[in-house]
């Protein structure tokens, strides 16, 4: 997810990626993998892609390889966070996770609420669980929250929004964001 001057500020990604590119979108992360581990390359690396929607009916989006960051990228956190808390596999085949449903979500590393300076992490997050937006264990739903360290002093903080569709997620993320505006 892009916004900022000329859309090109990272502001957050959904998973999954779009089922109409989401394979391709896996060979072309394979095969930049492999290179990079021929040159010798070692440890975590980041991709990011640039997707065009197609003009026509039945062409497919085009596929553009933007960046390659041999380190951790904005995507990773979230990734990890929603494979962990909802105890899922992430399945390199399909691009998904799996448990005992799809799961899928929102993220964003870029709340930004000026009200919120001076707000502890302690109370952003009894607002969130008193809101009943908390992430839920049993249901594997919910909002988890991130970059707290920054919400006293900036009035910034992040959020991973996880639920069975991306309107749930949607709905989780919109939510949070009014709660936090209030």
């Amino acid at each position: 997810i892009l916004g900022g001057p000329g859309g090109q500020v990272y502001l957050g990604c959904r998973f999954p990626a779009d089922a109409a590119y989401r394979a391709r979108i896996i060979d072309h992360t394979r095969e930049v993998g492999h290179h990079l581990a021929d040159a010798g390359v070692v440890g975590p690396f980041a991709l990011d892609f640039s997707v065009v929607p197609p003009t026509a009916a039945e062409a497919p989006a085009q596929i553009y390889l933007s960046e390659i960051n041999l380190r951790l990228g904005g995507t990773t956190h979230p990734f990890a966070t929603a494979r962990i808390v909802t105890r899922a596999r992430a399945d390199a085949a399909t691009g998904l996770h799996t448990d005992d449903g799809d799961r899928v979500y929102v993220a964003t590393d870029n709340l930004k609420e000026p009200s919120l300076v001076g707000v502890s992490p302690a109370q952003i997050i009894a607002r969130v669980d008193e809101a009943g937006l908390a992430f839920d264990p049993r249901t594997r739903t919910g909002v988890t929250l991130h970059l707290l360290g920054a919400v006293e002093r900036y009035g910034k903080l992040g959020a991973v929004c996880i639920a069975r569709s991306h309107d749930q997620a949607d709905a989780l993320l919109a939510r949070l964001t009014a709660l936090l505006r209030r």
